[in-house]
């Protein structure tokens, strides 16, 4: 419930994001053409309501590429990754009390779809606000810390929803902020958690 939450503080504030200053000259912000982006990862686990609790939230990394097609839609490969999760099966006791969630990382497919910030004002855009949707694999290896069952590595497919802001720091570099909610299927339903990531991207639309 929490990382819910902070998801919807999270696509707010990235929403209302102020404006840098107008550009002086005629710079297109919204080119089509191909871009790519590595940054950090703050992953926050969700995993409450079923068997697992945990409120160990980890770092991780990210990288992305992908192809603006159109004005207002693009299409991205990200793979994410966040450090190990520690975890307690909320279970009778004599049955696996603490696992640890290790390799915890993804690879999806996401659409994007921008705000056309630039039909409401020229100097808005430089800012670029987008909702996002993937699917993909999770994959994580969970290890049991009291010995009672043998560790296991696991890929399931994966749902991913969110959004972010894309803003032009120069012609072609763009920092990027972005809260995404993962719901991956099968062994690893328990699993979902939010990743809010941010870094930089660079833009070859321009070159």
């Amino acid at each position: 419930m929490t990382a819910r939450i902070t998801l919807g503080w999270v696509l707010a504030a990235l929403l209302l994001s102020p404006a840098p200053a107008a550009a002086q000259d005629d710079v297109d912000y919204m080119p089509d053409g191909w871009f790519v982006g590595i940054g950090g990862t703050y992953g926050m686990e969700d995993f409450d309501g079923s068997d697992l609790d945990s409120d160990d939230n980890e770092w991780g990394g990210n990288v992305y590429a992908g192809w603006r097609f159109a004005r207002y839609f693009a299409g991205d490969a990200t793979f994410e990754y966040v450090d190990e999760l520690d975890v307690e099966d909320a279970t009778p006791p004599g049955r696996n009390n603490g696992v640890e969630v290790d390799r915890f990382y993804s690879f999806t497919v996401n659409a994007r779809a921008y705000a056309p910030m630039d039909r409401l004002s020229e100097s808005l855009a430089r800012v670029q606000p987008y909702a996002s949707a993937g699917l993909g694999v999770l994959h994580a290896r969970i290890e049991d810390k009291d010995g009672i069952r043998s560790d296991d590595e696991k890929g399931r497919f994966t749902g991913r929803l969110g959004g972010g802001v894309d803003i032009s720091l120069t012609e072609n570099l763009v920092f990027n902020a972005s809260a995404n909610y993962f719901l991956p299927t099968g062994a690893l339903s328990d699993l979902n958690f939010l990743s809010v990531a941010f870094g930089l991207g660079w833009r070859f639309g321009n070159d």
